[in-house]
């Protein structure tokens, strides 16, 4: 967008000068040839506006490039964390509700990381996703069974069994992390992001 308006601007700046420069050249002698001295002026400097404003988007958006795609990469890392976050949320109101054993399980499979909300009796039978470039992060604290972490919630809407975190990272940018931690057994989730100072371990916090 800022390449854009910057592009927009030297465009309307160049086309005011090239009108001021017709202008200035334009005899009053004679009509005729006043038109065509213009109009060479006017092929020969749309030519050089072309090239200023090509060469002049092109280092801008070799500017702009990156920026933008580390912007797009954080985006996506949050978003993958915050659907994790509310599955989280999901499956700990439902335990309240129905007062029984809820969890929700993560998985990665075929470069999607997805994740199930069910009863502790049974297996997961829906899965939701986003296909994304992150994967789960080997620092990944929950418990796991095939392949799968999971996180348990009892009746009463508490962890059951073991505490931990699971961290999203960006395949563009490894440092580029988001994380939701199970803090305390009576069910506290907070969310962190990527530090460059660890702590516990984690740079994830």
């Amino acid at each position: 967008m800022v390449t854009l308006e910057i592009s927009f601007v030297l465009v309307q700046g160049l086309s005011m000068f090239q009108l001021r420069s017709i202008r200035s050249q334009i005899p009053y002698s004679h009509p005729a040839q006043a038109i065509s001295k213009s109009q060479s002026s006017i092929a020969g400097f749309t030519a050089i506006e072309l090239a200023i404003v090509v060469v002049m988007v092109g280092i801008l958006a070799a500017i702009a490039a990156p920026g933008w795609q580390l912007f797009r990469d954080r985006q996506t890392v949050s978003t993958v964390n915050e659907r994790l976050h509310l599955a989280m949320r999901d499956a700990q109101n439902r335990s309240l509700r129905t007062k029984s054993n809820w969890r929700v399980s993560m998985r990665e499979l075929d470069d999607r990381i997805e994740w199930s909300v069910h009863r502790r009796d049974l297996e997961p039978q829906v899965w939701e996703g986003i296909q994304a470039p992150v994967t789960i992060e080997k620092g990944t604290t929950f418990a796991s069974r095939r392949g799968q972490y999971y996180l348990e919630f009892n009746e009463r809407g508490r962890v059951h069994g073991q505490l931990g975190r699971v961290t999203v990272t960006s395949n563009n940018a490894p440092t580029l992390q988001r994380c939701t931690i199970a803090s305390t057994l009576l069910g506290t989730l907070r969310r962190g992001k990527s530090h460059t100072q660890p702590r516990d371990g984690h740079t994830c916090y």
